[in-house]
């Protein structure tokens, strides 16, 4: 199926993100600057010359102008996160305030003036600067991306009206403060199954200081997207009460008599929970670690009769006790396997199924004893996300 996420800055958009391009090859996603201008510079113009090209594409996401995108799109899964407004402007604030030097690197010129002006003024007198892209970004800022009014100087009840207008169109509508929720109603809706441990990507803590809403310019910069935020609460109450259809996910089917062997690497797409996004893409291997759960599914099945061969490429593994205490299942069957080398540059494991007298229906498991990440390991490293194995690659194979 096709999937438009209009992701919204500071809206946990980076976690689905990871969710989406799990289940898409590679060829499928939408490339990095595919209008030639940074996505919240994108303008209708732009979506009219690039339109053919985009819809190539079964999977968009970015942070676009959302209503640019409402004419030849509708045949597109369509949703969206909606944060409470405050928390995801101060979110943002602090955000630009701490990015890198190696992530402003390579930055658009004006992130670099943000960056500048947000670490040289509290946020009250940063709001001040009434120039864009501060005033797209912050000044009612979800309002301006789902209207298109991102370069107007003062939001007012026709873009509220037209935002409105623009979640009405989505076939789904989150709230991040309900992310577990939103989570699970829409795999639901689109017929994936939901992790059971939820990590949020570029999560911080940051000390959330209420009297900012005493003051005059924090109220006016966030007055119509907190209409909008209790617009996309009610919407989103409403729809937890329906019973949507549900989308056929994604899965393998190894058949031993006419299709006996199945590779599967981490540039395409799959269904199952438990991994992280995609790494060493445009390198000479791509892979997926495992987490932050102890287990990781690939949903599959098998079919005929007779033995089947399987491999799996763990390409890293931050402790090599993960791996030699891993187990390995397809459905509830345990799954013999021996660790046969390193082949180019990859640890290969191989095993059996064997006996196979009926089909089966997965999902294959791959379980770890413990997650750790580099940060546990090493405090200078900034990645704490929980890890097991980085596959690059499962295959199977019938035995002739």
């Amino acid at each position: 199926m096709k999937i438009f996420f209009h992701h919204i800055p500071k809206t946990a958009g980076t976690t689905l993100i990871g969710y989406l391009n799990q289940r898409a090859d590679i060829a499928d996603i939408i490339k990095p600057n595919s209008f030639g201008v940074p996505p919240r510079d994108v303008r209708e113009d732009d979506v009219r010359v690039h339109k053919d090209k985009i819809r190539t594409y079964n999977i968009i996401h970015g942070h676009f102008p959302v209503a640019h995108f409402n004419e030849d799109f509708s045949d597109y899964f369509r949703f969206t996160f909606i944060r409470n407004p405050l928390r995801r402007m101060v979110s943002l604030y602090n955000d630009w305030r701490s990015k890198s030097a190696e992530s402003l690197k390579n930055a658009h010129p004006d992130d670099l003036i943000i960056h500048d002006i947000s670490n040289s003024y509290d946020i009250v007198n940063f709001l001040k600067h009434r120039i864009y892209p501060i005033t797209g970004l912050f000044d009612n800022a979800q309002v301006r991306l789902l209207s298109g009014a991102m370069e107007v100087d003062i939001v007012t009840s026709e873009h509220y009206k037209a935002a409105v207008k623009t979640l009405d169109q989505m076939d789904f509508v989150g709230i991040t403060e309900l992310f577990q929720s939103s989570l699970t109603h829409l795999f639901s809706r689109l017929g994936w199954e939901v992790p059971d441990t939820v990590l949020q990507s570029n999560k911080r803590k940051y000390n959330f200081d209420y009297e900012l809403l005493d003051n005059a310019t924090i109220v006016d910069a966030i007055k119509w997207d907190l209409q909008l935020y209790d617009y996309a609460m009610d919407r989103y109450n409403h729809f937890i009460n329906a019973r949507p259809e549900v989308i056929q996910n994604k899965s393998y089917q190894v058949d031993l008599y006419n299709n006996p062997t199945v590779r599967i690497d981490m540039s395409q797409g799959f269904d199952g929970i438990g991994w992280h996004v995609r790494e060493g893409v445009g390198g000479e291997h791509i892979w997926r670690w495992t987490g932050p759960d102890l287990r990781s599914t690939l949903n599959m099945s098998i079919t005929g009769s007779g033995s089947c061969k399987f491999q799996i490429g763990v390409i890293s593994v931050i402790d090599q006790e993960i791996l030699e205490n891993a187990n390995f299942y397809i459905g509830d069957t345990p799954l013999s396997w021996n660790l046969i080398g390193v082949v180019d540059g990859v640890q290969v494991i191989e095993g059996e199924i064997g006996g196979l007298d009926q089909n089966i229906e997965g999902p294959l498991i791959i379980e770890v004893p413990y997650v750790i990440s580099h940060h546990d390991i090493d405090e200078q490293i900034t990645d704490k996300r929980k890890k097991g194995l980085a596959i690059t690659f499962i295959e199977f194979n019938a035995e002739g």
